[in-house]
């Protein structure tokens, strides 16, 4: 896989807030502050820093906590949603 840096997820972030912020997207209020907050912070880092994600939690190249996804454990379970394409994500 290739190595995943501030660039890369600022450029998906970034987009998925201003789609938040012009109404294209509709979703929980938890990630559109996520995704303010994220952005924000990756704003600061350097752009080919390298970003880690583990267990829904971003962290910097040297282990530092970035910020955790808001995750409701009741939607970890494909089953719970009723479509079965769904648990090959």
């Amino acid at each position: 896989m290739a190595r995943l840096d501030v660039r890369h997820y600022l450029g998906i972030y970034a987009k998925r807030k201003r789609m938040q912020e012009e109404g294209v997207t509709d979703p929980s209020v938890e990630m559109i502050l996520f995704a303010r907050e994220f952005v924000e912070r990756l704003k600061s880092m350097p752009l080919d820093e390298e970003i880690i994600l583990c267990d829904h939690t971003f962290y910097d190249s040297k282990g530092a906590l970035i910020l955790k996804i808001p995750v409701h454990p009741q939607v970890l379970d494909s089953s719970a949603l009723g479509v079965e394409w769904f648990s090959g994500i």
